[in-house]
């Protein structure tokens, strides 16, 4: 969830509440990707999942860990 501009409570707060479930949310996708690949060679699904890292998750401070996702994903659509 990206935080709300409302006003209403102490933002601070806010994101130490949201961080962990972040973070949680974050490492099942990054297990996910290394331990399915396969799920990931669907263009459906990694189109999804890409649009999810670029359009949620940068938005919300972790854009470095969001790179690093789409770089995995990179990596199964065009393996070297």
């Amino acid at each position: 969830t990206v935080p709300s501009d409302s006003g209403s409570g102490d933002k601070t707060s806010e994101e130490r509440k949201l961080a962990p479930c972040r973070l949680r949310i974050l490492n099942l996708l990054k297990k996910w990707i290394q331990v399915h690949r396969y799920d990931f060679e669907d263009p459906a699904v990694s189109n999804l999942t890409s649009d999810f890292l670029n359009n949620t998750i940068k938005l919300t401070g972790y854009e470095r860990v969001a790179e690093n996702l789409q770089t995995m994903l990179q990596s199964i659509a065009f393996p070297t």
